[in-house]
């Protein structure tokens, strides 16, 4: 079976036996990525460029799984494995938030001569606490993390459907957003009244996917909306948590 036959539906610029890392690293080369921070004002760090590196292989790589969603099923159910497994363990955790435990875990890291552990970072985050509090709700907050992000994983592989679905499209613009908002510190929003491009989030997307693949402004459109929905619905279930006693 021929590239082409195991991959139909291919991006612009998937046409050869590449690996879509290599294809990533040519086109968004450093002269690509200077000209893309140049134009958005943006500062693009190390990490920020990797990140832009692996969302345009997620871009190629979902295309070319076209429409068998046996994948992203599987997918699905791990992440609702491991969103199951983060909310039995901090039931069990919870069950144990006293003094003691706190204690216990402050005391142990002394023991183990592992005060790194107590950085500056970490202490600085919970400045209104006594250190020897430190520890349990920063093990409680990672725990809750790694629930959430199970959870945004399992929407992320659920995919608007229709004749203009494009699981890459859909699967980039998620990262998209999150780089938007956090890394840059910018509202990823999109004009749906009066047309496309009326956005910086909208023209950065545009200038993501330019080089990749024909995609038109409303296949963008689309995929913004449903990444702002999800990450509304994150900040929703994120405000309306209830808060530890550690953390009150």
């Amino acid at each position: 079976m021929s590239k082409r036959e195991q991959f139909p539906a291919r991006a612009r610029i998937d046409q050869e036996n590449e690996f879509p890392g290599d294809i990533a690293d040519r086109v968004y080369s450093d002269e690509f990525l200077a000209g893309l921070g140049k134009k958005f004002n943006l500062n693009l760090t190390i990490e920020v460029r990797r990140e832009l590196h692996r969302m345009a292989q997620i871009y190629i790589a979902n295309l070319r799984l076209g429409t068998d969603d046996s994948w992203d099923r599987t997918q699905r159910r791990r992440y609702r494995q491991l969103k199951s497994a983060a909310s039995r363990f901090a039931k069990t955790i919870k069950a144990f938030e006293d003094d003691d435990i706190a204690s216990h875990l402050f005391m142990t890291v002394r023991v183990m001569e592992n005060e790194a552990l107590l950085g500056d970072k970490l202490i600085s985050a919970q400045r209104n606490m006594p250190h020897n509090r430190t520890i349990y709700p920063h093990i409680m907050n990672l725990i809750d993390l790694i629930g959430e992000a199970a959870e945004c994983k399992v929407k992320e592989f659920i995919f608007p459907r229709g004749p203009k679905g494009n699981p890459g499209l859909h699967s980039m613009t998620m990262h998209a957003i999150a780089l938007w908002q956090v890394d840059f510190g910018r509202r990823f929003t999109v004009d749906y009244h009066k047309g496309s491009g009326l956005t910086d989030a909208f023209q950065f997307m545009r200038a993501l996917i330019d080089p990749l693949d024909d995609v038109s402004d409303q296949q963008i459109i689309t995929a913004m909306r449903h990444a702002i929905k999800l990450w509304r619905d994150g900040e929703k279930r994120r405000s309306s948590r209830p808060k530890s006693r550690s953390q009150n």
